[in-house]
C-alpha cells in the first residue's frame, strides 16, 4: 500500500471510529458508502445496512449492495418504493412541509434525495437502528464542473472549488440528509466530513485521488474489501441511479401540471400551494 493510501485508510477508520459502535449504514453500492463499510469492517463492526430501489428498477448499485451484504454476512433491509402517483404526491408534500418548517430551500435534487433518505430512515427506525452513517459528500465533489475548472484554470482553482463545496456542504442537498433523517427518527453521521479527512483530501490533487480508477485511493487503501468482489462503481447521483428522477418526472404528465411546465420543480410548488389552500379552506 502506498503512503498516501495508507494515510487515507487511517483517517477514514478514525472518522468511522467517531460514530457509535451500533451505527448502521445507508448503502448505495457506490464507492463512498462502500468505503465507509470497508472501514467499519476493518474495525470489526457488523453494521445494519439499508438500501432502496424503485419498484421495477433494480439498479446495478443496489445489486452490488446485496452482494456486499451477502459477502460479509450483514443484515440488509431493502426498501421498495412503489410506483404510485398518490404515494409520490404525499411524499413530496411531506418533504416540502418539513423543509418549510426547517427553513430549507425547495430544490428538485434536494426533494428527490430527501425522498430516498425518508424511506431509508423510516425503515432503519422500524428495525430499531436509530443511528446511521451515509457516504456523502465523498472524499471530494467529483463532477463535470470540477474537471472543467481543472482543465481551464488548473489544480489550485479546482482545489479551491472543492473546498467551497465542502464548506457549503451542510447547506447543500446532502447536508439536508441529517435533518431529514432526524425527522424520521435516525441520527445521521457523515464520516467524510470528519475534518482531518477533509483536510487530507483537499491536500491531494485530483490525479492522486483518481489514480488507477476514479477514487482509486479508496481501492488502494482497502484492498482486502474491494478485492472481495467486483464492486468498483463510477460516480452516480443517488436520485438518478435509483430511478427517482425519472419517477418524479411522471408528475409532468399528471393533472398536477396545470401550466404544462417542462421542469418538475414548479409542479412541486403547485402541489404544495394547493395543499396550503386546502388546509386554509378546511380551517
Amino acid at each position: 500500500m502506498d503512503s498516501k493510501a495508507e494515510k487515507y485508510r487511517r483517517l477514514m477508520i478514525e472518522a468511522v471510529e467517531q460514530t457509535p459502535a451500533e451505527t448502521g449504514l445507508l448503502i448505495s453500492g457506490g464507492m463512498d458508502s462502500g468505503t465507509i463499510l470497508a472501514a467499519m469492517l476493518a474495525l470489526g463492526r457488523k453494521p445494519q445496512l439499508v438500501t432502496f430501489h424503485l419498484a421495477g428498477h433494480m439498479s446495478s448499485d443496489v445489486r452490488v449492495s446485496v452482494r456486499m451484504a451477502d459477502a460479509f454476512n450483514l443484515k440488509l433491509e431493502t426498501v421498495v418504493i412503489p410506483r404510485s402517483e398518490h404515494d409520490l404526491v404525499d411524499t413530496v408534500l411531506e418533504i416540502m412541509k418539513l423543509f418549510q418548517e426547517n427553513g430549507t430551500k425547495f430544490g428538485k435534487v434536494r426533494i428527490q434525495c430527501a425522498h430516498a433518505i425518508k424511506v431509508l430512515s423510516e425503515r432503519l427506525a422500524k428495525v430499531g437502528c436509530t443511528i446511521a452513517a451515509d457516504g456523502t459528500p465523498g472524499i471530494v465533489e467529483d463532477n463535470k464542473r470540477i474537471y472543467i475548472i481543472l482543465h481551464k484554470h488548473g489544480e489550485q482553482r479546482a482545489r479551491e472549488y472543492r473546498k467551497e463545496q465542502l464548506d457549503g456542504h451542510y447547506d447543500s442537498s446532502s447536508g439536508t440528509f441529517i435533518d431529514v433523517a432526524a425527522h424520521y427518527g435516525v441520527k445521521l453521521y457523515q464520516p467524510f466530513m470528519h475534518q482531518p479527512l477533509t483536510d487530507y483530501a483537499l491536500s491531494l490533487d485530483m490525479e492522486e485521488i483518481n489514480r488507477g480508477r476514479q477514487k482509486g485511493i479508496a481501492l488502494r487503501a482497502f484492498p482486502e474489501f474491494w478485492k472481495t468482489g467486483s464492486w468498483w462503481r463510477k460516480n452516480s447521483s443517488l436520485q438518478v441511479n435509483g430511478g427517482l428522477r425519472e419517477y418524479h418526472d411522471t408528475l409532468l404528465k399528471s393533472a398536477y401540471n396545470t401550466h404544462k411546465w417542462k421542469l418538475v420543480l414548479p409542479v412541486y410548488k403547485e402541489i404544495y400551494r394547493r395543499e396550503i389552500e386546502r388546509m386554509a379552506h378546511n380551517n
